[in-house]
């Protein structure tokens, strides 16, 4: 049970069972619950303490040794509990009951409201939100990920109104007053985060797999949005039960589209909540767009059972749920659907994230101490997605594919419907590799890499007889003593190899000329090459002889050091244009994204026509092989690629390029003629950007009237595209309108100060507007931190000392954006420290 190294509720009162019964009244926007749970006192006491956060009270009582005492009830809002105190000790068996008053609010946490419009007038549904400890925000409850419980849900309602929850519905029976009662079956021993509510109307498609009942559920008018997304569940979810080797325990499953939701998903047990956005496609849709939610939907399957089936015992290993439902989500993808080639995409996008979250000796690790809700919002980042994921696919890589697999099977079959640790995973994998007759060092190897901050620099240098390794800690200011276990997959010309590297020096013998670390780019360490080495390794690129993804890993490599201030901006430029040209995916889309960076950190100074000349010849270069409208039989990643091309070519205003844009947008307003989807996005934004003010009216007016997620989201980021600083004000005004969802009123902030001429502007807004910020968006929304992310392309002291000036103001400051804090002002540190290394 809980563990006194954490400020738990202790474990002398465990719940066995909740019976609930939420009666929402949707004029008032309050759900009274009536809730009776049961309860094993392991020693007699007279004071129970539960969870519970913003409810109202009515009445509370224990029924225990066959008499009933009515409770005393002591709430505190800052630890988030209610206390209740009785007459005489219980023990034993207990009931407790109480029945308390939730606010259904419009703040995406807790039992809240979200708003839809349909057939001319707007209605509303409640929906659920309990992730992290949010549960108590909707009924007084034990809300931690070990007390898990069994649930029986009912609800009050209207009789226009139905239900949803993770089971399916056991009976409904008619009440007075146009009322009924909704029962669901009981379910199965669960965490309180995972338990889901809904109420309102709603249209579904159903499906099966097997005995397996599905549904896709959306809000009234858009149920076909969501067919598509369906088919991609049902695929998913097969493949998923065949890998795991345990079919899904529940007898539904439902995929629900929610108008406002704070998260992109959420894994409730049998009824996965998803942000329009990230649910809602049709065939029409982009691939990115196709892609995004295949990968959420996949994502959320997998948390069926790490995370549902299995949870951490508490929330210090979040990273259990996350970096597993993040890697193997890609896995089932790429298996499901090969033709996106969606392994080396999750190289490129969650490998190149987890390095840059990484990279901060601000970063924490992934396995990590926490104790207020604040602090658990907080570890809701790309170290327990990205670089957690990141880890797992090194492991896999060094124990091998058979026995990783197999190690699953035992942690998923020995932990089902209860709490395990890291170690319980590492111990499962390590018992698998030893029946097939692997020495292996499973426990030992992850617990450094998760304990521990940060990730190493292996340094390569050619010596006599071979090569010399050295590792130290990488960090975007400094390198720093330091070292790993390190699995090191490497390549020579006499073939390929393995080591582990346990110390901080090894040599690795050979006549090979040349040696590339990092083979297949399994692993979460940087290497840095002497120049004999890394030209060696350069003419295999420019010859097509090195693999793909290697070569991703080089040039990536290569450009972090260049993005620290280790080598200057013109190695890097010189080594792409002499060995990178006409590089294939994913190479080419790295160099593209790089020298998009260079681009807008070098904007305005004596360097940035170089750079812009570099990123239009290498652009244009793969525009002209790729062409401007899809070719049939091409590979999915060039449709995507093809937008983003469009798009650094509009920002650095080549001609060819925005007069293309200016024509295609023209015959799409004027006359009609739709735009390619996957293209769409680069040309509203090479018209913002260079065609001027005029055209801002146009999109307001085209977002207005918008019903489809994927169009309404790039019609919004578009108008903080301009380059007028009046038109960005304008833009920066919406960000509260009754037009823009709460969900989404990041959006326009984020893209102003991503914008070249916007950081300032955002700047003075947010500060002006920070009061607001933090009253609307709790810490259980995990959204506020992205308003202070936007500055870290700050790259000057005066700026550097204003952030931390505001911040240092108590009323300005909370928890949950200490880390957030650290890391925005240390990226900045890195920016100045690239402009002055590079004398701009």
């Amino acid at each position: 049970m809980p563990s006194d190294k954490h400020k738990t509720l202790g474990n002398n009162v465990v719940p066995i069972n909740y019976k609930l019964v939420f009666t929402p009244d949707f004029k008032k926007f309050k759900t009274t619950v009536y809730e009776d749970i049961s309860c094993k006192v392991k020693k007699p006491t007279r004071s129970i303490k539960i969870n519970a956060k913003e409810l109202q009270f009515v009445s509370a009582s224990v029924f225990a040794n066959g008499k009933v005492q009515r409770a005393k009830i002591k709430l505190d809002e800052k630890e988030q509990t209610a206390t209740f105190t009785f007459a005489r000790p219980v023990g034993g068996k207990i009931e407790l009951a109480m029945t308390s008053i939730c606010d259904n609010n419009e703040r995406m946490y807790g039992f809240y409201k979200s708003k839809y419009s349909h057939g001319g007038s707007d209605g509303y549904i409640l929906t659920s939100q309990f992730e992290a400890p949010n549960a108590r925000a909707a009924f007084p409850c034990f809300d931690e990920p070990e007390f898990k419980a069994t649930f029986d849900v009912s609800f009050i309602i209207d009789e226009k109104y139905d239900a949803i929850s993770n089971m399916p519905i056991k009976e409904e029976s008619k009440l007075e007053d146009r009322k009924k009662m909704v029962r669901f079956e009981k379910s199965a021993k669960m965490s309180t985060y995972l338990l889901y509510l809904f109420v309102g109307n709603y249209e579904s498609i159903s499906g099966s797999l097997g005995d397996l009942r599905l549904r896709a559920i959306t809000v009234p008018g858009k149920k076909e949005y969501a067919r598509l997304s369906l088919q991609y569940a049902k695929k998913l979810l097969d493949w998923q039960q065949k890998y795991f080797g345990i079919n899904f325990p529940l007898p539904k499953l439902d995929f629900i589209g929610i108008p406002d939701f704070a998260a992109g998903a959420m894994e409730n047990w049998g009824a996965i909540t998803f942000r329009e956005l990230q649910f809602m496609i049709t065939k029409d849709s982009s691939v990115a767009m196709k892609q995004l939610a295949s990968e959420t939907i996949s994502h959320e399957i997998v948390h069926q059972w790490f995370g549902d089936l299995v949870t951490m015992k508490w929330w210090n290993d979040l990273w259990l749920n996350e970096s597993f439902a993040t890697f193997l989500a890609c896995k089932a993808i790429d298996e499901v659907f090969p033709e996106w080639d969606f392994e080396t995409q999750y190289v490129d996008e969650t490998l190149g994230s987890a390095f840059s979250a990484d990279a901060l000796k601000s970063t924490h690790p992934i396995s990590v101490h926490v104790d207020e809700p604040a602090q658990i919002d907080s570890i809701f980042d790309r170290i327990s997605y990205e670089k957690g994921g990141s880890m797992l696919y090194m492991l896999e890589d060094y124990v091998g594919k058979k026995i990783f697999r197999k190690g699953l099977h035992h942690y998923l079959s020995t932990f089902a419907y209860s709490n395990a640790e890291k170690e319980d995973l590492w111990n499962s994998i390590q018992i698998e590799a030893r029946k097939e007759g692997k020495r292996l060092i499973v426990p030992k190897l992850m617990n450094s890499w998760l304990t521990k901050a940060g990730h190493p620099i292996v340094n390569v240098e050619k010596a006599k007889g071979g090569f010399l390794l050295s590792q130290k800690r990488y960090t975007l200011l400094k390198d720093i003593e330091d070292s790993w276990p390190i699995p090191i997959h490497y390549l020579t010309d006499q073939g390929e190899g393995m080591l582990l590297m346990e110390k901080r020096s090894q040599f690795v013998k050979s006549t090979s000329q040349w040696i590339k670390l990092n083979y297949g780019q399994k692993g979460l360490y940087r290497v840095k090459y002497d120049s004999g080495i890394l030209r060696a390794i350069g003419r295999r690129i420019k010859s097509g002889k090195s693999a793909p993804l290697d070569s991703w890993g080089i040039e990536n490599d290569l450009f972090s050091f260049v993005r620290s201030g280790r080598i200057p901006v013109w190695d890097y430029i010189n080594f792409v244009e002499e060995y990178c040209h006409g590089a294939q995916y994913p190479l080419n889309s790295n160099i593209a994204g790089h020298l998009g960076w260079l681009f807008a950190a070098t904007y305005g100074t004596k360097l940035s026509k170089h750079v812009r000349k570099a990123l239009i010849g290498f652009n244009k270069d793969m525009l002209a092989r790729l062409g401007w409208t899809q070719k049939k039989g091409e590979r999915e990643i060039n449709t995507i690629l093809r937008g983003g091309i469009i798009a650094s070519l509009g920002l650095a205003e080549d001609p060819d390029t925005v007069e293309k844009a200016k024509q295609m947008f023209l015959s799409y307003t004027k006359r009609g003629k739709k735009i390619d989807q996957n293209i769409r996005s680069a040309i509203y934004s090479t018209v913002a950007w260079n065609l001027g003010q005029k055209n801002f009216d146009t999109f307001a007016r085209l977002y207005k009237s918008e019903k489809f997620p994927e169009e309404q989201r790039r019609l919004l980021g578009v108008w903080g595209g301009f380059k007028d600083a009046k038109v960005l004000r304008r833009a920066l005004g919406m960000t509260f309108s009754d037009g823009v969802r709460l969900q989404d009123s990041f959006i326009l902030p984020m893209r102003v100060a991503s914008n070249l001429n916007g950081k300032a502007l955002a700047w003075q807004w947010t500060k002006k507007n920070w009061q607001k910020l933090m009253r609307t968006y709790d810490p259980a929304t995990h959204m506020l931190s992205h308003f202070l992310e936007n500055f870290s392309g700050m790259d000057t002291i005066r700026e550097k000392n204003d952030i931390k000036g505001f911040f240092s103001r108590k009323q300005n400051m909370r928890p949950d954006l200490v880390q957030t804090l650290g890391q925005t002002l240390e990226r900045i540190d890195a920016n100045i420290r690239f402009r002055e290394k590079n004398k701009i």
